[in-house]
């Protein structure tokens, strides 16, 4: 709820939600709605939590940088670029920009804020 009551202005997927309100849509319109952006919800979730899984087997599976037997002091001391930033050359996974500020937004702020706070929201 809180996030619905959001601008839409970075969130285009609450735009219809925020007319209905504006037009004072009938309850059938708010629970197709509603429906829509819980199924959204779900989607986002599941694909967070594949993507998650696939990027631990991507780092599970990389190969570790060849290590020097006392630390670097010059930049071209470094014979990898894992010497210099382990697991930076990884490539990972992730979901489109949209999906993620959802993500973001729901699962860590939202959600978060009233777990912490016991406001029971």
């Amino acid at each position: 709820m809180k996030f619905l009551a959001k601008p839409p202005k970075f969130y285009p997927f609450i735009t219809k939600w925020q007319e209905m309100v504006k037009g004072g849509g009938t309850a059938a319109e708010a629970k197709t709605l509603a429906d829509e952006f819980q199924t959204l919800l779900l989607d986002v979730m599941f694909a967070k939590k594949e993507i998650k899984d696939e990027n631990d087997i991507i780092a599970a599976k990389a190969l570790p940088g060849t290590k020097k037997k006392e630390p670097a002091k010059l930049p071209s001391d470094f014979i990898t670029n894992d010497d210099f930033c382990p697991g930076c050359s990884l490539t990972l996974k992730s979901l489109p920009i949209e999906r993620t500020n959802l993500w973001t937004d729901i699962f860590q702020r939202d959600l978060q804020d009233g777990f912490e706070s016991g406001s029971g929201e």
